[in-house]
């Protein structure tokens, strides 16, 4: 089973992880997200072919910021698909403070969990890789700067994911969004 609609008996919460407002959390989510985009900017920059420029003008511009907008609804889509493959059950969409998101009302075993929290920067991260190297030098930065948020914007993913690495095999959690607590077996 990966996934239940309720908490199994003789569990108990370990933690609590709210995105929103422990506000050290948050800090750390933010940071990784800055220190995230200005390597990936640079990684970027050093692998522009030649005669790429960042912007196109106006109708470059709002190019961009469509496929960034876009990007995000496609990111949560993923996480969406995601939670309904595991439990079935419909995801909740969202948007909290600085951060889209997906939620369930269902609780996952540690590995489909971390499935879910990866899957987007995955998926979009090999699909934008592919896009800039198939398209022409004229669409670099526009894919490429989709890709940087693609990064940095999965820093909330990837913290959840370093924590729940470091915790036992047998958790479960429940994902509201921009918080989720994590059970564990209760001492007997």
């Amino acid at each position: 089973m990966h996934a239940t609609q309720t908490l199994p008996e003789n569990y108990r919460e370990l933690c609590t992880i709210d995105l929103e407002k422990n506000k050290k959390q948050y800090a750390i989510v933010n940071s990784l997200s800055m220190v995230v985009a200005a390597v990936a900017l640079l990684v970027i920059w050093l692998l522009a072919p030649e005669g790429a420029r960042p912007f196109q003008g106006v109708p470059g511009l709002l190019v961009l910021l469509a496929g960034m907008f876009v990007y995000i609804l496609l990111h949560e889509a993923v996480h969406g698909v995601c939670f309904w493959y595991f439990s079935r059950q419909k995801p909740h969409f969202g948007w909290k403070s600085a951060f889209a998101y997906a939620a369930s009302d269902c609780y996952y075993r540690k590995g489909p969990y971390l499935v879910i929290a990866l899957a987007p920067v995955v998926l979009w991260g090999v699909v934008l890789a592919v896009l800039a190297a198939l398209l022409p030098a004229e669409c670099y930065w526009t894919v490429q700067l989709i890709q940087l948020i693609n990064l940095s914007g999965a820093a909330g993913d990837l913290y959840v994911t370093w924590l729940f690495l470091r915790m036992p095999e047998d958790i479960w959690v429940i994902d509201a969004g921009v918080n989720m607590r994590v059970y564990v077996p209760a001492e007997e």
